[in-house]
């Protein structure tokens, strides 16, 4: 099949098992010759670092976002 542009939504990249899990299918996705882009609230979290190079990283949160809890923030982003 041709390769596909796929975006995932995630909060952050904490290490949590949802962030391990979005990170895991962004790489192989991506391992298979997709192009993908990760959009997140916050880029931060540990998780960042095992994301492939080749992932984009878009973040839709400000610096004042970050000063919000993680519902006003999800919200304000969207």
């Amino acid at each position: 099949p041709a390769p596909k542009r796929i975006a995932l939504f995630m909060f952050d990249l904490s290490l949590t098992g949802v962030a391990r899990n979005g990170v895991r299918l962004a790489n192989a996705l991506q391992s298979r010759g997709h192009q993908i882009e990760m959009i997140v609230c916050r880029d931060d979290g540990r998780a960042l670092h095992t994301l492939s190079s080749d992932v984009i990283v878009t973040s839709i949160g400000t610096a004042k976002q970050r000063k919000l809890g993680r519902p006003a923030a999800l919200i304000a982003a969207l």
